[in-house]
């Protein structure tokens, strides 16, 4: 399981390497969902930004629904100019990173697409073409996981923490670990699976060694709020008190929480 997501309290989805599941009941039951999109490679992401306009990452393309999910169309996110493997001329495939990416719309138009070795896409038209805003120019940086506040503030995550306030003009270094460095914070290596805002201050983002990390002030600063011995995996706050985090404990048991 990569991601999950919820429209409203009582339906949401979580898709992975075998597909996608859905929810009418606050996650009590889940369901296996044949979307019939031909779609061979894990999905790593889904978003909705409503009951009808949603859209899949998996690999180096995206689909998106206009129907609840009764039909998707595809485009595919444009080879970056990152080398691939350091070597000139060759640039990086973004379907390279497998299972490794994230996508995040803040209305109808304008979205954004992570992918393994540190590149963001950036679309204005829905989804229909993207082009690469970011590439950190560093294979350690794995930025999987996305979260924006809104149009202009937004977080991306892996084995470090980036945040933009210019729609991802720029992008800054949030909590001090260099990528590739092995530094530790608290004798943990930084490895994000997961960032969520439930308002314009306050988010959370999710990691291995069951790191829980909070924000407090729209992502400008970051401290560690709770650690558990178990890999932290996709974490979704629907208000105040309603959230919902993956994860995986011993003998790679997989696991969904609810807090209220």
């Amino acid at each position: 399981m990569l991601k999950v997501f919820f429209i409203n309290d009582q339906e949401g989805w979580a898709v992975g390497r075998d597909g996608m599941l859905h929810t009418t009941d606050r996650g009590k039951k889940w369901a296996r969902l044949d979307i019939g999109t031909g779609i061979k490679r894990p999905i790593s992401s889904i978003f909705f930004i409503n009951p009808k306009t949603g859209w899949l990452l998996a690999g180096g393309e995206v689909y998106r629904t206009k129907d609840g999910g009764g039909s998707w169309d595809r485009s595919t996110l444009p080879r970056s100019d990152y080398p691939r493997f350091g070597a000139p001329g060759t640039g990086y495939i973004p379907d390279m990173a497998g299972d490794r990416g994230d996508i995040f719309f803040t209305d109808d138009r304008n979205g954004w697409a992570g992918v393994g070795c540190g590149l963001i896409f950036y679309t204005n038209n829905g989804g229909k073409t993207w082009k690469n805003q970011l590439h950190t120019g560093s294979m350690s940086y794995g930025l999987s996981r996305l979260s924006f506040i809104d149009s202009k503030r937004g977080c991306a995550g892996g084995s470090s923490l980036l945040c933009t306030e210019d729609g991802g003009k720029t992008w800054t270094e949030k909590l001090g670990v260099p990528p590739g460095s092995g530094k530790r914070i608290n004798h943990f290596l930084v490895q994000l699976q997961g960032i969520s805002f439930l308002s314009h201050s306050v988010g959370w983002a999710v990691g291995n060694e069951g790191q829980i990390w909070k924000t407090e002030d729209g992502g400008r600063t970051w401290k560690l709020a709770a650690r558990r011995d178990e890999c932290g995996g996709a974490t979704f706050f629907l208000d105040k008190k309603t959230g919902w985090f993956h994860g995986t404990g011993s003998l790679s048991t997989t696991y969904i929480c609810r807090t209220d």
